[in-house]
């Protein structure tokens, strides 16, 4: 996470504009948090689609060791 917030200032995704600072504090302003989100939204798809992966993998162990548990609604027989 640290390296991809790194690369947003490095590839000047993020400038000084986007910030302001109040009693001290350094503060990401409207148009640097709209960037931040559509971004981050980019990077979690890889991240995501491997968790959901392994989250059906898990299942499926979970089924095959405990066959008597029943199905939620909707979900399928894998």
């Amino acid at each position: 996470m640290d390296a991809w917030v790194w690369e947003l200032f490095r590839s000047r995704l993020f400038r000084p504009e986007h910030f302001s600072l109040d009693k001290g504090a350094c503060l990401l302003e409207k148009t640097g948090r709209a960037r931040f989100y559509e971004h981050f939204e980019e990077s979690l798809r890889p991240t995501s689609n491997r968790l959901r992966a392994y989250c059906r993998l898990v299942a499926r162990d979970l089924r095959a060791h405990a066959p008597a548990l029943p199905m939620a609604d909707g979900e399928e027989e894998v």
